[in-house]
Parts: C-alpha cells; structure tokens; sequence
C-alpha cells in the first residue's frame, strides 16, 4: 500500500473505448507529489492525487480538480477516448498538520452504464510516453486541448462539430481564413467551394457548413446541412486533432 503523503484526493469518470492498467506520474504542481491513474471494467476512470503539503478539504478540492481537469483533457486527446461526468468521490487528509492521524470522507456512489464497443489497451511504451506528457507544465496548448475534450464528451451531433470548428479558430486567430489554411495543411484533399460571400474565395466544406448553420445563408437547405455535419464530424475531428499535433510540434 502507498504512502498517502500529505493525503490523498480520489476522483473517478466515465471513460469510452480505452483499457488502462494501474501507472502513475509525476505533476508539474508543488501541492501535489504523483498521480495514479487506471480502469476498471465498468468503464470507469479512477484518478488518485497524493497531495505533498497539509491542506484543509476545501484547498485540497480546488488544487485537484484543476489538475484532474488537466490529466482528463490530455488523456481524452492521447487516446480519442470521450470522458464524461469526472468528479471527486472521496479523499484521506490528515486531521491537522502534524500528519499523525487522518480521516477518510467519501462519496463512491459511483453509476456509470457499460456500453460494449471496441476497447483501446495502449502498449507499456506508449503508457510511459503519456506518463511523461503528465510531468509537463500547463501551457496554451492545454487551453486546445480542453477545448478538443469538451467537443470529445458531445453526444450531439452539432454541438460537437461547432465545439471543434472553435477549436480551429482558438488555433488560427480567430479567422476563418487562417483556418482554411490550417485545414489545407493537415488535409490536402479537402473538398472546397467558392464562398458566396466572397466570390473569388474558396472555402473548405467545413467552413461552408459551420457558416451555413451559424448564420443561416440563403436558399441553405438547413436540414440538409445537418445531415452533412453528421457525416463529416468523424472527419473535422481527426482534421481537429491533426491541427493541434502540427501548431504544438516540438
């Protein structure tokens, strides 16, 4: 059994599609000594931060749950794997400073639905290589990645699409234009067309259908763009992924 350290925070989530055996990390986080991060076979995430200094429940709350945020957004992006309804079930803290003595709290009413579908068991080396993005320290390339999660845990079929166009755009500026290019780069053969509103442009067909259900053009079909963006999501999401690997290279 570990040392609980300071104490120890659990957390848990829903996760899709993924199989992870029992590793752990360190933080870039001066409060917090490691992470230990598995699954069961319920498709449950189970997240355990040891915490490195004394802190009271409410302080120990805010610095992980920043921090488990952070685990969960680069893990759904590593492993395309959605994770859904993360949240603390429990933790052991010591009573005062001393640390002689601690007290457990927990809430492991724990009700996640198994869904049967293909399930992802990464390699001992690419688990090391995950282990090692953990120790990283936060940056702007987090700021896309938790977009990217957010879009990932959609379960609607536009709601996901507009959440990974935003993305592009957190990536380009904040201009269409710079995110046609982006997509170009990371998918030459995209389908383009020119832009009724600006006739010698073109336009990849994403931008077309993001433009055509955001601001309702004329003589647009909406019901047919729907249907479109359920057909490309798949596709706008690797384009997605693609862009934020080629802006973040080292």
């Amino acid at each position: 059994m570990a040392s609980v350290d300071k104490g120890v925070i659990n957390y848990s989530a829903h996760i899709e599609g993924l199989k992870l055996p029992r590793f752990e990390a360190p933080l870039d986080n001066p409060y917090i000594t490691k992470v230990c991060l598995w699954t069961d076979e319920r498709n449950t995430l189970f997240l355990d931060f040891y915490l490195a200094k004394f802190c009271t429940k409410e302080e120990a709350i805010s610095i992980t749950e920043h921090e488990a945020n952070l685990v969960a957004s680069r893990l759904c992006f590593e492993f395309g794997s959605p994770i859904r309804e993360l949240r603390c079930i429990g933790m052991t803290l010591p009573v005062d400073e001393s640390c002689q003595s601690f007290r457990v709290l927990s809430d492991l009413s724990i009700r996640f639905s198994v869904r049967l579908e293909a399930t992802i068991t990464p390699s001992e080396a690419r688990i090391s290589k995950f282990a090692e993005q953990l120790t990283q320290p936060e940056g702007h390339k987090d700021v896309a990645l938790r977009l990217y999660w957010l879009a990932a845990t959609q379960e609607n079929s536009i709601a996901k699409f507009m959440l990974l166009y935003h993305v592009l755009l957190f990536l380009a500026g904040d201009k269409q234009e710079q995110v046609d290019s982006l997509i170009r780069r990371v998918y030459p053969e995209v389908e383009e067309s020119i832009s009724p509103k600006h006739g010698n442009k073109k336009e990849t067909v994403f931008t077309r259908l993001r433009n055509e259900l955001a601001h309702r053009r004329k003589d647009v079909d909406l019901q047919k763009t729907i249907d479109e963006i359920t057909r490309k999501g798949g596709q706008l999401t690797e384009i997605t992924k693609s862009a934020i690997l080629e802006r973040y290279k080292p």
